[in-house]
């Protein structure tokens, strides 16, 4: 169904999904580096008692957004060490651009946490909601990822007559979390090139309202 979904997508998203250095790398090494920095960002925000106090919600707590992406890679390697059906490679590009928006996000911000500098105050507040938003949007996706593999091993076979339909209705989800990890990827890819990155929350803020139709189908 990932693979499928990714030969649905434009080829600029395709070129940004599939523009990774962990292109190649087994599922499992992808996991697992991916687990080693989220654990790294959780001690040092944990040691800091880092909370983003916002206007709109409750505060946010980075280091409790991390637990929730680290219970859904546990649960995702659970998964494939289980599964029949359910091949996990299938998502490791889904996962190798989780791993490097987090990466280069975290890093930013650690930096900024570290060398503060002085900013407009409306700036300052749309680079607070970037990073809630980016946070938000990867925690939605480890989820949606891990929940659909469970899905897919218990439900997705040939045999079943509404076969077509769910994998229709998959692979259309898959689509559209591949589109918006591609656009988080170039978004955040500034940031590793040295092209000036303005913070925007709209860009990288997850679409839920677009999950939600082929969701309901499966």
């Amino acid at each position: 169904m990932w693979e499928e979904a990714t030969k649905a997508l434009f080829l600029e998203d395709i070129e940004s999904i599939d523009s990774d250095h962990s292109k190649g790398q087994p599922w499992l090494v992808i996991l697992e580096g991916l687990k080693q920095e989220a654990e790294e960002k959780k001690e040092q925000w944990t040691k800091k008692r880092w909370t983003i106090n916002r206007t709109d919600k409750g505060a946010l707590i980075p280091r409790e957004k991390m637990d929730r992406i680290l219970f859904w890679v546990d649960k995702f390697v659970q998964i494939g060490d289980c599964a029949v059906q359910y091949d996990p490679g299938h998502a490791a590009l889904a996962w190798a651009a989780i791993r490097f928006v987090l990466k280069v996000e975290t890093r930013q911000r650690s930096l900024n946490c570290n060398q503060p500098v002085l900013m407009d105050e409306q700036v300052a507040v749309i680079e607070q909601q970037t990073f809630d938003a980016i946070l938000e949007g990867m925690e939605r996706i480890s989820n949606l990822i891990s929940r659909y593999a469970i899905f897919e091993d218990l439900y997705l076979h040939p045999q079943l007559k509404s076969y077509t339909g769910l994998e229709a209705a998959l692979t259309e989800l898959y689509r559209r979390v591949l589109k918006y990890l591609s656009k988080a990827k170039r978004f955040y890819s500034k940031s590793t090139s040295g092209m000036p990155r303005l913070p925007s929350p709209n860009v990288i803020k997850l679409p839920c309202h677009r999950l939600r139709g082929p969701t309901k189908l499966v």
